[in-house]
């Protein structure tokens, strides 16, 4: 199993496209979401759970963790939950969360730990946000491991190619592994009780 993972969405162009992307292999994914980003986008984040996607944290704002005091840190990852809480029509809900960059402080890593909340990172970067990218100098499925979990970005663009690029990267995956007969998971199947992950 791999899990695919999309950071810093929701967006109002590219989140839906990825969407009727994955609709169309039957996978379903993990969308890391920013907090900030939801407000006037809550049609798109319920469609992500509608769809059988699985909605994660990212953060309120895409905060540095080493350039942020702790408390800010902790007090950006609760406002991420209760901005995904918000869209959702609940309250107290915790998800697993993706610090930007990959980067925790201590103290937060242990709050995190302390309340039970995942810390997802990834063992296969898309590079889709770099400016030098070639979809042939990135094989995911025959380098990923068992357990890996790959790392795609599905924030709006301003420039269509940009778009193309990360959908053609999504789709690239999704055909490979379904020709490598590997199951592409979200983070909650991956991490669950008895499965192996790295």
């Amino acid at each position: 199993m791999l899990a695919l993972t999309f950071d810093d969405g929701p967006s109002t162009v590219l989140t839906p496209i990825i969407l009727d992307t994955l609709s169309s292999f039957h996978v379903s994914a993990s969308f890391f979401l920013l907090g900030c980003k939801i407000a006037g986008r809550e049609d798109v984040v319920r469609r992500i759970i509608a769809d059988g996607h699985e909605i994660c944290c990212h953060g309120y704002f895409h905060l540095h963790a080493w350039r942020s005091w702790p408390w800010r840190y902790i007090s950006n990852v609760l406002r991420g939950f209760e901005a995904i809480d918000k869209a959702l029509g609940k309250s107290g809900g915790t998800y697993p969360f993706r610090p930007p960059y990959g980067k925790l402080d201590l103290i937060t890593l242990l709050y995190l730990a302390w309340h039970g909340i995942p810390i997802v990172l990834w063992t296969s970067d898309s590079c889709d946000t770099h400016s030098s990218r070639s979809l042939r100098q990135r094989p995911y499925i025959r380098d990923a491991t068992e357990g890996g979990v790959i790392l795609l970005h599905d924030f709006d663009r301003s420039l269509e190619h940009n778009r193309a690029y990360v959908t053609r990267v999504a789709r690239d995956i999704l055909e490979s592994s379904k020709d490598a007969c590997i199951r592409l998971v979200t983070i909650s199947t991956l991490i669950g009780p008895g499965n192996h992950v790295g």
